[in-house]
């Protein structure tokens, strides 16, 4: 569906494409973007969220389940308010993806959670 197409093209406040479907919900195209080569799903925009900020703010948990399974996901991410998703979760009281969140950190190796900079761990 994405053949030839950019999708980590970015709009004029640093959003790609699965960004904008993390922020507003669209689980069924951020599920498509994910299946393409070359997906950055780390990229952040102008306010340094990412797709799992993005998601985990909204409370989108099936969003937040699908970018979890991601190889490479980045949960210690913080955006210009030095906040994770988790942080952002929980202070929207979206305890879903605050137990999805807390699940996938508690797999995580030991090494993992003592990166700099992650608060949530």
């Amino acid at each position: 569906i994405f053949d030839g197409i950019n999708v980590n093209v970015r709009d004029s406040f640093g959003a790609t494409a699965l960004l904008l479907a993390c922020k507003n919900g669209h689980f069924t195209v951020v599920e498509a973007l994910l299946k393409v080569d070359g997906m950055h799903v780390n990229v952040t925009d102008i306010f340094d969220c990412t797709a799992l900020i993005c998601a985990s703010k909204n409370g989108y948990l099936e969003i937040v389940e699908a970018l979890l399974k991601v190889d490479g996901v980045d949960v210690c991410a913080t955006d210009f308010q030095m906040a994770t998703a988790l942080m952002w979760a929980t202070r929207n009281e979206h305890f879903a993806g605050v137990d999805a969140l807390q699940a996938y950190i508690s797999t995580q190796p030991p090494a993992a959670k003592i990166e700099v900079g992650c608060i949530i761990c």
